[in-house]
């Protein structure tokens, strides 16, 4: 089975990866953790943009690289790849799944629109509408409880 994983700089993402540990998988299990960096686009400084973009990805390199340790040492027998793309999360999260051909794709909603309790979150919700595959949507229903 062949999962991607997408995570973010949030403090959901540990939350989604507890939730992964503590789940069994079968042994050839593959996941692909995938972070998506949408540009940077603040700066009229292209030197600054680009060690802002730099930076981004040094801090993002070293945490999914620390969440495939993990998964591999919690999971043994699974393969864990990481991949680190720039751009619109919806369209890299799509193209990465017309690549890689996973069973299913997991990430988080954060609940961070108007009416919480009836919104799937812009990248959630459009990867549910647009993907090809099962998409797993989780939610932190503890935080979730705490914004009602």
């Amino acid at each position: 089975m062949k999962v991607i994983v997408c995570v973010d700089d949030s403090e959901f993402t540990e939350f989604m990866i507890q939730q992964l540990l503590n789940r069994r998988w079968h042994d050839d299990t593959q996941f692909k953790i995938l972070t998506v960096l949408e540009p940077i686009s603040m700066s009229p400084d292209p030197r600054m943009t680009e060690f802002l973009t730099l930076k981004r990805e040094r801090e993002a390199k070293k945490k999914l690289a620390a969440w495939r340790n993990l998964l591999s040492r919690v999971i043994p027998r699974s393969l864990v790849h990481i991949d680190i793309r720039q751009g619109s999360p919806v369209e890299e999260i799509l193209k990465a799944a017309v690549e890689w051909q996973p069973e299913k794709i997991i990430m988080g909603a954060h609940n961070k629109g108007i009416c919480p309790r009836f919104n799937l979150g812009s990248v959630s919700g459009s990867v549910v509408k647009q993907a090809f595959c099962t998409v797993e949507v989780l939610r932190d229903t503890e935080k979730a409880a705490l914004s009602k």
